[in-house]
């Protein structure tokens, strides 16, 4: 890196398209120790990079691939308990029902485009009276959406295609596993968790199907084909459940593998991180953020919930000041405008310094001591109001603060006035 007088500093060195070969120094069976180093591979040549704090963050694969390395494939090193709960990559389970359809009129195809809908679908799986089963999948309904689809072979010709696809919750399967090979690139093995009420919900997936897609021709006149070869597609009048062919998708098919490197369950049992996505085994600086942490594969998409967990990390991880909320009210009955002080600058307001605060609306700060708010009629108005903000609490501007004299109407008004024209000008005269 070059610094401002042109000169190349010896001690700095940015590496651009490198992979992270492992962690070290590798750890020893019952102990925890600290890593130092990250080791990356560019080209032929390995670099170390020291480290106080580290975050694993690779996918599900890459990830369990770099503590495998880390420990030249023997998982044995990490101590015991590990080598039962790591690598059981996980996908979403899912079933789905394709099939081609002729539009009523195809010349339409471009112009009405294609339709998604998806939506949660409860199954009550019941035995003896009981309910044994009332997970939730997610179901989608899909037509001429192949961008949305997952990625599996939808054979339709030119034809458009339908689908009727479900993503079903699912634990990690304790037969998958992550290995690495003689290159020591990731090898994983793959599978499904038992689900002794499998069958009866491909039955209700089945009758759920026969419903949506007979609807859907009433609703949108289009005509369902079967697919008898390329260039061959009789049409089917009604669906029937003989019609429904449910496909299991394979893995990588929706590519959210997750369940690699798992946090503990709900009771904090197990997990080869903790609740804060720390490492348990090894090291006492590593965590992991990416789907691998996940101890189990929800039917829902996982982006928002490892967001959430990528922002709680970085709390904890780089803590910021004791900021709380303060929330203020305006119910005074017309539009006021407001410029919230900064007493420190090491800890300033979250949010804006001024702000036009419409009658009956509120606004969020979060700060963490005292600070004050001055409240102005207008933008141009040179009296105002005093309130002081505490963290936690909620504020009232119930009277209208001080109008500009009659004699000294603002631009506000239309009319020019001369002096300080901004909020802005006036807090630097008033700090004059």
């Amino acid at each position: 890196m070059d610094n401002p007088d042109g000169q190349t500093d010896k001690n700095f060195r940015t590496i651009l398209n490198t992979t992270v070969v492992r962690l070290e120094p590798e750890p020893k069976p019952g102990q925890v120790t600290s890593a130092t180093h990250v080791v990356v591979k560019h080209g032929d040549k390995e670099f170390k990079i020291a480290c106080k704090q580290a975050i694993v963050c690779a996918g599900t694969v890459e990830s369990g691939a770099i503590l495998l390395r880390s420990v030249g494939g023997d998982t044995r090193k990490f101590g015991d308990g590990f080598s039962e709960i790591f690598g059981h990559v996980t996908d979403h389970r899912s079933f789905g029902v394709a099939m081609p359809f002729f539009c009523r009129n195809m010349a339409e195809r471009k112009t009405i485009g294609g339709i998604k809908v998806t939506s949660p679908m409860k199954f009550n799986i019941t035995r003896n009276g009981e309910v044994v089963d009332d997970s939730v999948s997610l179901c989608v309904v899909a037509l001429d959406t192949i961008s949305f689809l997952p990625r599996d072979d939808l054979t339709g010709g030119d034809l458009p295609v339908g689908l009727v696809s479900w993503i079903l919750p699912t634990t990690l399967s304790p037969r998958n596993s992550i290995e690495l090979n003689d290159k020591n690139e990731p090898r994983i093995s793959v599978d499904w968790a038992d689900d002794p009420y499998l069958e009866e919900k491909k039955e209700v997936m089945r009758d759920f199907a026969v419903e949506a897609m007979n609807k859907v021709v009433k609703v949108l006149g289009i005509r369902w084909a079967e697919l008898k070869g390329d260039d061959y597609y009789p049409i089917l009048r009604d669906i029937e459940a003989a019609d429904i062919v449910l496909r299991p998708t394979g893995p990588g098919t929706w590519a959210h593998e997750q369940g690699s490197i798992p946090m503990p369950n709900r009771n904090l049992e197990g997990g080869v991180v903790d609740e804060h996505l720390r490492m348990k085994y090894g090291w006492n600086n590593i965590s992991v953020c990416d789907l691998s942490v996940f101890p189990y594969s929800a039917a829902s998409n996982p982006t928002l919930t490892l967001a959430a967990l990528a922002l709680r990390l970085s709390d904890e991880l780089v803590p910021e000041p004791n900021y709380r909320p303060v929330t203020v009210y305006n119910v005074c009955g017309q539009d006021v405008d407001v410029v919230v002080d900064a007493s420190k600058r090491s800890t300033p307001p979250f949010g804006p310094q001024r702000l036009t605060l419409q009658a009956g609306k509120n606004h969020t700060w979060k700060i963490t001591q005292q600070e004050a708010i001055l409240i102005f009629s207008c933008q141009h108005a040179m009296s105002y109001d005093l309130q002081f903000l505490v963290p936690g609490g909620k504020n009232l501007i119930i009277d209208q603060p001080p109008a500009p004299p009659l004699d000294a109407q603002c631009s506000c008004s239309g009319v020019e006035v001369s002096g300080p024209q901004t909020l802005q000008d006036r807090i630097s005269l008033e700090a004059e």
